[in-house]
């Protein structure tokens, strides 16, 4: 018998902890099938994971990762299993999305990864999520971002982590920085200012800002730029207007950008009305 803590639940995901009743003894079932997309963040204790053939020892610092019709095992060496997980399960049409949109190929969805850097992050704002203090609309958005960051990626040893307490210290700083740029988009942000507010040197902060949030400082601002001019596009502004009141300096440059993110001219967009309802 498990339990199932659900802290966050949309049409989209559900965020849960993942445990076993404390004075309940456990048996393994002989095999399980999985019934979703999911991704588990092993946090403590350990259990033995076979899907076929292949055996993996999870731990905390390893992913467990599955999609429907998955046939596995899990083996726990104890009468009391100890292992908690933080739990991430998507719906059907949602992975279905997520999946055309990384370009996912069949087959190469790993069962297990291990963790580095990029996943820790993710899975810290996730568990800030799962103590109550955001919306269900954050645990979509930091879902999607997972799901892409596991699609692909080819099973191997867990890398080099930043500590506990310096990994928090990175995330303060880059979320700080994030906010700033979300906020105040239409300002001239340089990586040498960035860096600055963050307390980092310019070269430490754009390798830690790409690390975590994996895309350099600098796209960061231009796609939270481009999304503000497709906004005011929406609502009936000109393209020159636009592109100076979201903080671009070149017309032309501006252009470029946003036909090559969204597949029309900034006019082209301002024109259709189907796109502007529904991109």
């Amino acid at each position: 018998m498990n339990n199932l803590q659900s802290y966050v639940t949309s049409p989209l995901v559900s965020l849960s902890r993942f445990d076993h009743p404390a004075c309940e003894p456990h048996r393994d079932p002989s095999e399980e099938c999985a019934p979703c997309y999911s991704i588990n963040f092993i946090e403590q204790g350990s259990y033995t994971l076979r899907v076929g053939r292949r055996r993996w020892q999870m731990s905390p610092g390893t992913l467990f990762i599955t999609w429907p019709g998955m046939l596995y095992r899990c083996e726990h060496g104890e009468e009391f299993p100890s292992d908690v997980s933080l739990l991430v399960m998507y719906a059907d049409a949602f992975a279905s999305e997520l999946a055309e949109a990384v370009r996912l190929k069949p087959g190469r969805l790993a069962h297990v990864a291990a963790l580095d850097n990029r996943l820790a992050y993710l899975y810290q704002r996730l568990k800030r999520l799962s103590k109550g203090d955001a919306e269900a609309m954050a645990a979509e958005t930091l879902a999607g971002e997972l799901f892409a960051s596991v699609a692909g990626r080819e099973e191997c040893a867990p890398r080099r982590l930043h500590k506990s307490h310096q990994l928090t210290w990175y995330i303060e700083r880059v979320e700080a920085a994030r906010a700033l740029m979300e906020a105040d988009y239409q300002a001239p942000h340089s990586l040498a200012s960035l860096a600055r507010e963050a307390g980092m040197s310019p070269f430490h902060f754009a390798r830690i800002f790409q690390e975590l949030l994996g895309t350099p400082p600098h796209r960061y601002l231009v796609k939270v730029r481009l999304a503000q001019a497709a906004e005011r596009l929406r609502d009936g502004a000109g393209v020159t207007q636009t592109c100076f009141s979201t903080g671009f300096t070149n017309l032309s440059h501006f252009i470029r950008l946003f036909r090559r993110t969204y597949g029309l001219t900034p006019s082209q967009f301002a024109r259709r009305k189907d796109i502007r309802k529904t991109i």
